[in-house]
């Protein structure tokens, strides 16, 4: 998240958008995404295409 060059959001099960270039954030939101040990549904929203290339080929490589 710390080298996209706009805003990255994710989008929580109630609606919420968690601002992931904020670090509070980040470890937030992965706390609770990985509670249970998996990850039904994920929602991000990237505002800059470069950093959506980005963000799926790192989703497609890991």
């Amino acid at each position: 998240m710390d080298s996209c060059a706009g805003k990255v959001e994710l989008v929580t099960g109630e609606g919420d958008r968690l601002n992931l270039k904020s670090k509070l954030s980040q470890y937030v939101s992965m706390a609770n995404i990985f509670s249970d040990g998996t990850i039904a549904e994920l929602e991000l929203i990237a505002y800059e295409p470069e950093d959506i290339t980005k963000l799926v080929n790192f989703m497609m490589e890991n």
